[in-house]
């Protein structure tokens, strides 16, 4: 059976204290900003994107109200 690494009081506090609670912290890399978005839910519709939807909607009312 291995034995653990023990870790020292001093190197434990010191993990401690340098990072979040302990837990080491990701950075995440991003090659070109210009492609990358946080907000790719959320997109803006055009108008003509909004005006397609009112048409569909407009012939379903239609439909469903004959």
């Amino acid at each position: 059976m291995k034995t653990k690494a023990k870790e020292t009081k001093r190197q434990r506090k010191e993990r401690i204290s340098n990072s979040n609670n302990g837990a080491t912290t990701r950075t995440r890399v991003v090659k070109n900003k210009k492609k990358y978005t946080r907000k790719t839910k959320h997109k803006q519709m055009s108008k003509e994107e909004i005006d397609e939807k009112f048409v569909e909607l407009d012939k379903l009312m239609k439909f469903l109200l004959s």
